[in-house]
């Protein structure tokens, strides 16, 4: 809990001001770690509504394609959040620009709305 605790108040510092500089339908993950873009990722699902299936068409994820990557650094951002997505049970596809993710649409039955709802009041 402590990475998340570090992320959210990055976020309210404006570490980050490209996170959401492309509008609310792409992430952009350029500045980030790959594990503080483990965190923005799954704090952008919650803020678009993708859980809810309330989000709209065409969400996309901005890594870029490793040009400004760091001499220093040993991760590889996309590979990363291609593995979080694939945790997080997230559909996505590669697109045209090999330097974004574009995430499937979510659609929720009635049965997994009642599920959800369910496991809200608990």
């Amino acid at each position: 809990l402590q990475g998340e605790e570090v992320f959210k108040a990055a976020l309210e510092g404006n570490v980050y001001p490209r996170l959401l500089g492309k509008g609310p339908a792409a992430l952009d993950l350029h500045d980030l770690s790959a594990g503080a873009a483990s965190f923005a990722i799954q704090w952008w699902l919650e803020k678009v509504g993708y859980w809810r299936g309330s989000h709209v068409p065409g969400l996309e994820i901005i890594t870029g394609w490793g040009q400004s990557h760091k001499p220093w650094s040993t991760s590889n951002l996309k590979a990363s959040v291609e593995q979080c997505l694939d945790r997080l049970g997230v559909s996505w596809t590669h697109i045209a620009n090999r330097g974004r993710l574009r995430l499937a649409p979510r659609t929720i039955t009635n049965q997994q709305a009642t599920q959800d709802s369910v496991r809200s009041e608990e």
